[in-house]
C-alpha cells in the first residue's frame, strides 16, 4: 500500500477508535472547524469529547524528524485548557501497528533503573545494559511530553536528535547516548555486540535524566 492510501486508512482507523472512545470526531476539517490558532496547519482529524479536544496528526514512517516544524502548532494548541495535540505514527512496514503511546510513568521507569542496577551486581550486563537503555529512554519520551515535543512515538534515534536540537538534553547527554545506542540496537536484535558495554556511564545518565524528571509532575 502506498503512502497516501495507508494514510487515509489509518486516518479512518483512528477516528473510529475515538469514536469508540466517546468522541465525535472529524476529519479532515475545514472552514469554520478548523480553530484560527493552528494557522496555516491543518490536522488530519479533531475529536472532541471526553471534557477534552484532541487535534491530531498522522504520519507515515517514523524517521523524518518533526519537532521543529511542529513545535509552535503543539504550543498554541496544549496552552490552551481542555486542549491537546497527539502525532499517530505508523510504519509502512507494519501499518497494523499504530503508535499513539503514552511515556511511562516515573514512577515506572526508577523502578526499571532500580531492577538493573540489581541485575548489574549480578553481573548480568546485558540485560542490565537492556532495562537500564529502557528507563533512560523511557524518561527521555516523558521529558519530551513535558516540553510539549510531539516525540513519543519516534524511535530512539530521532528522539535523542530532536530532544538535542531542541535544547532538552545537553551535548554531553546527546553524544554518550549516540554513543551507546548501537550497543542497544544490537542487543534489540539479537546480535552479538564487541562494543564497550559501559553501563556504569548509562547508569549515570540515567540517574541524571530521573533527577531532571522529579521536578515535575510524576
Amino acid at each position: 500500500m502506498t503512502s497516501q492510501p495507508l494514510k487515509a486508512n489509518v486516518i479512518a482507523k483512528v477516528a473510529e477508535d475515538y469514536r469508540r472512545r466517546g468522541y465525535d470526531v472529524e476529519v479532515e476539517p475545514s472552514g469554520p472547524s478548523l480553530p484560527e490558532f493552528l494557522g496555516e496547519y491543518r490536522p488530519d482529524l479533531i475529536a472532541r469529547g471526553c471534557g477534552e479536544t484532541v487535534v491530531v496528526g498522522v504520519k507515515v514512517g517514523t524517521r523524518m524528524s518533526v519537532a521543529e516544524r511542529l513545535r509552535d502548532v503543539v504550543e498554541q494548541i496544549n496552552r490552551r485548557p481542555g486542549w491537546r495535540f497527539s502525532l499517530v505514527f505508523v510504519n509502512p512496514e507494519h501499518p497494523d501497528q499504530l503508535t499513539e503511546a503514552k511515556p511511562a510513568p516515573l514512577s515506572l521507569l526508577q523502578e526499571r533503573a532500580k531492577s538493573a542496577d540489581a541485575l548489574f551486581q549480578a553481573d548480568q550486563k546485558e540485560a542490565a545494559f537492556l532495562l537500564l537503555w529502557s528507563a533512560v529512554e523511557g524518561t527521555l519520551r516523558l521529558l519530551a511530553e513535558r516540553a510539549d515535543l510531539p516525540l513519543s512515538s519516534l524511535p530512539p534515534s530521532a528522539l535523542i536528535r530532536d530532544m538535542y536540537s531542541a535544547g532538552e538534553i545537553s551535548g554531553k547527554h546527546f553524544d554518550l547516548l549516540m554513543e551507546l545506542l548501537p550497543i542497544r540496537n544490537q542487543l534489540v536484535h539479537g546480535l552479538e555486540t564487541q562494543e564497550n558495554m559501559d553501563v556504569d556511564r548509562l547508569r549515570l545518565l540515567g540517574q541524571e535524566l530521573l533527577e531532571e524528571a522529579k521536578i515535575g509532575p510524576t
